[in-house]
């Protein structure tokens, strides 16, 4: 490595070397120091000295004593080894998972229904590495990930990229969001799409992924695709399914953004239809120590449900 010129050989080596007879006032004991021999450590001053051109010991004076040009060199010397040693440091420290910082984006419904148990775990494990979650819609999140404002995305659909890889790692199937007091919360045997009232229906407008995917599904009724109350966002179904206004085709994990007693999801019967969550990362990126071990541990938890 070298730090006094890009065209010399004197590297940090050369530094310790300097330091240590400084400390010493002694070639002897600084070579002992070093664990080389005196000749090395005589050769390693004489390179720094026929680079700068002036002497750092005056090696007449018993102990060794330090010129004027000396101490000054010294003095910078220390500050470049100390920062040198912080910095090797705190990429061991990053390396072995005792430091770092991952930024993750995510769709709300990501956060609380993939995210957050494996945050909770990771952080006991590893208390030293930041953790900053960006949520937002998928495009933004895909946008977040090739601007480098995050490590990695966990979005919930298909995006059309070349630069991002996608993998696949968990499905969320779609069924019905009620209330808890609506008849087919109580309903005895399996749900069916015809037991939904069309004239309940809470849909989402059309250029949502939720609104896209059952655009799609061929199994669902027309009746069913758009109801008579159109919303903006899965949070405004929700509100609304919480005072019992209607009922909504929602995934599972959207149908829990909100921690409400009294919304209840409920699985169709012949509603085949589900969302695939993909893991998104820019190609040709390595990820950081701290950012892959976030991910291992984000597969581990999901393997366990």
């Amino acid at each position: 490595m070298n730090i006094i010129s890009i065209n010399s050989n004197i590297g940090i080596r050369h530094l310790r070397a300097a330091l240590a007879v400084g400390d010493e006032r002694s070639f002897v004991r600084a070579a002992e120091r070093l664990g080389v021999v005196p000749s090395a450590l005589t050769e390693t001053i004489r390179q720094i000295e026929e680079l700068a051109g002036v002497a750092l010991f005056d090696r007449k004076s018993r102990p060794v004593a330090v010129t004027d040009a000396g101490r000054d060199f010294l003095s910078s010397a220390r500050t470049i080894v100390s920062m040198f040693d912080q910095s090797l440091n705190g990429l061991k420290e990053a390396g072995g998972l005792k430091r770092g910082r991952v930024a993750i984006g995510a769709a709300p419904s990501v956060v609380l229904g993939i995210l957050a148990q494996t945050v909770r775990l990771f952080r006991r494990e590893h208390p030293g590495i930041d953790l900053v979650i960006h949520d937002d819609v998928a495009d933004r999140v895909a946008e977040l990930v090739q601007d480098h404002t995050v490590d990695f995305g966990i979005v919930a659909r298909g995006l059309s990229s070349p630069d991002l890889v996608q993998t696949p790692i968990a499905r969320d199937p779609f069924g019905l969001v009620c209330h808890a007091s609506h008849a087919l919360a109580g309903k005895d045997g399996p749900l069916l799409l015809s037991d939904i009232a069309p004239q309940d229906v809470i849909s989402l407008q059309g250029g949502t992924g939720i609104a896209r995917i059952l655009g799609a599904c061929e199994e669902l009724p027309d009746m069913l695709r758009r109801g008579p109350i159109e919303c903006h966002s899965t949070i405004s179904q929700l509100m609304l399914v919480a005072q019992n206004v209607g009922v909504a085709l929602l995934p599972q994990l959207a149908a829990g953004v909100m921690a409400n007693e009294n919304i209840r999801f409920l699985p169709i019967a012949d509603l085949r239809v589900e969302r695939e969550i993909s893991l998104i990362h820019l190609k040709r990126t390595v990820l950081s120590p701290a950012a892959a071990a976030f991910i291992l541990a984000l597969k581990a938890q999901l393997n366990r449900k």
